[in-house]
């Protein structure tokens, strides 16, 4: 479906498909009014060759059905904290726990375009290694944050990654209005920035994504023939460099690595402009970092978004539903309709580090133990 907007779209501001599954396309910025028409003309015409190639995977996730609960993982603190606030966060995707999530996508696209690059010109090998810049990030190209749920409640290895070790928490939504109520505004029009769609595992379906690549090498040898000057000409690669950055970094948040397959994740984004940071934006620490997150409201659209609590494998169960109702209780409006609490029947055993003799301790120093909320 495509959005009901009539504002007049330039060549170089492409606003995104609001659909579920969409691609968000946006502006590239950078100072193009540098290169000549003809070359910016040709410039434009890849963007668009690259942004359908992208779209063609998400546009496959249109007839996908919602799953009818979509899970949140947290420890006892994110329980009460999405309680008490009727909020959810979207984490800046640079930020988030484990970086290889993201590193994942981007590096099979980085290896991708050095084996194409390898028997072509140096230009074609030089700008697969400047490329190699984009492992550890894009800010340059767009802000990215992501919301993740899952299709499975009660999944063993979400218990110990994002849970407190099993003892946290998993929040069980509507996903259909849920997803709803998020891609669209009061009046029923689609959010712009915002998508949702399930995760995919499949390393096969991203390699043959990233086949837009070979759209990109010819323009980076064709610079020579252009009669440009040495400063056009690096603005001209750098468009390049950043067109592919952003279709790459926009289809790798489609996929993760098939080790983490049984989690069926599925996701909320939200995508803005790199030169347009999204409105309400917040940070919260963690040690020696800043986070940058966003808010959905979900309690103020409908807090019967909430379908159920499962208290998770590693708490004891009385204490565990006892402070999911005390939470319900304290936070959640009585007018709402009433929310399941369960607990998960999942065996487990808390791994509990032993005391290291003394003798051993300067040889085997202890790791600090933390938690990260996901």
């Amino acid at each position: 479906m495509e959005s009901g907007h009539s504002r007049h779209i330039s060549a170089r501001e492409r606003t995104r498909r609001p659909d579920r599954g969409g691609i968000c396309r946006e502006p590239i910025c950078m100072p193009d009014d540098e290169l000549p028409p003809e070359v910016q003309k040709s410039l434009d015409s890849l963007d668009t060759e690259l942004e359908a190639i992208g779209r063609e995977y998400p546009s496959q996730l249109q007839g996908t059905p919602t799953p009818p609960i979509i899970h949140h993982y947290t420890d006892d603190n994110g329980l009460r904290g999405i309680l008490q606030s009727g909020k959810l966060w979207l984490t800046d995707v640079f930020y988030l726990n484990d970086p290889s999530e993201l590193r994942y996508g981007v590096g099979i696209a980085i290896e991708t375009l050095a084996r194409a690059a390898a028997g072509g010109p140096l230009e074609q090998r030089i700008f697969a290694q400047d490329f190699r810049k984009y492992q550890n990030g894009a800010e340059s190209a767009a802000h990215f944050f992501v919301l993740s749920f899952s299709e499975i409640g009660n999944d063993l290895s979400q218990w110990r990654a994002y849970a407190d070790n099993g003892r946290g928490y998993s929040l069980g939504f509507d996903g259909p209005r849920l997803e709803k109520a998020f891609c669209n505004d009061a009046t029923g029009a689609p959010i712009q920035e915002h998508m949702t769609f399930p995760v995919s595992y499949s390393e096969a379906t991203l390699r043959g994504i990233f086949t837009l690549i070979n759209k990109v090498l010819p323009r980076v040898s064709a610079a020579g023939t252009l009669g440009l000057s040495n400063t056009v000409i690096q603005t001209y690669m750098d468009h390049l460099g950043l067109s592919l950055a952003l279709q790459v970094f926009r289809t790798a948040l489609f996929f993760k690595h098939h080790a983490y397959a049984s989690e069926k994740e599925y996701r909320f984004m939200h995508i803005s402009p790199a030169n347009n940071p999204p409105a309400g934006l917040n940070f919260r620490s963690r040690p020696h970092m800043l986070l940058r997150y966003l808010e959905f409201d979900w309690m103020t659209l409908d807090p019967a978004f909430l379908k159920q609590i499962i208290v998770g494998p590693g708490t004891e169960p009385r204490m565990g539903v006892r402070f999911s109702y005390d939470c319900l209780k304290a936070y959640f409006p009585v007018t709402s309709v009433p929310v399941n609490v369960v607990t998960s029947a999942i065996p487990y055993r808390i791994y509990v580090p032993q005391e290291v003799p003394s003798g051993l301790r300067a040889a085997c120093p202890q790791p600090a133990l933390g938690r990260e909320d996901r």
